[in-house]
């Protein structure tokens, strides 16, 4: 082979092993986004789950069914925010979601829309939007906890099934540990 050939194939080869461990070192930085992406939203799920729970604000809420039903005026306590602002890791980080893998997109979103529908009721209750109408008051109030129990069971699938997709490590790095694995089994030789 002369100079000329042997220039272009280390040429082409050198290229070619750049450009191949450029793509190995963006998919190894996509799946450490779609991790720490999913360990966060797990939490962020979590934490809302666990503060309303510990809050009681479904019992809170149920307590008031019997005067409701007894057709008392009754004021609505105001404690959530304004509809239409998302949880502050899924409102930076909505533009990731497509990082998760399955069905988990199609989760976290159905968890977020029940989440926000609840609070979206809660929120018009509070601004006194069916002040007199304590039966409507309690008709939302049930079906308001009917969607929580719901929206409950599917936040807490998702906090386990995000963690562990953190879990699982990511292919290349696992065959990459086995070869330098033998790589310095063979150099202690």
């Amino acid at each position: 082979m002369d100079q000329g050939a042997s220039a272009l194939l280390g040429a082409f080869i050198g290229a070619s092993a750049g450009i191949g461990g450029g793509v190995l070192l963006e998919m190894y930085k996509r799946n450490r986004d779609r991790e720490g992406f999913a360990l966060a939203l797990g939490g962020e799920i979590y934490s809302i789950i666990h503060v309303t729970e510990q809050r009681q604000i479904a019992n809170g809420y149920a307590a008031l069914l019997p005067r409701l039903d007894a057709e008392d005026d009754v004021k609505m306590p105001p404690i959530f925010r304004e509809p239409g602002q998302l949880d502050p890791i899924m409102e930076r980080h909505l533009d990731k979601i497509g990082f998760l893998k399955g069905d988990l997109p199609f989760r976290v979103g159905l968890f977020y829309s029940n989440l926000q529908a609840v609070r979206s009721d809660l929120i018009a209750l509070a601004r006194g939007h069916f002040n007199g109408q304590p039966k409507t008051q309690a008709l939302m109030i049930r079906r308001d906890i009917a969607l929580w129990n719901e929206t409950v069971k599917i936040g807490q699938a998702l906090v386990t099934d995000l963690h562990n997709l953190h879990r699982k490590p990511f292919p290349l790095e696992v065959q990459v540990r086995q070869i330098w694995t033998g790589i310095r089994g063979r150099m202690a030789r």
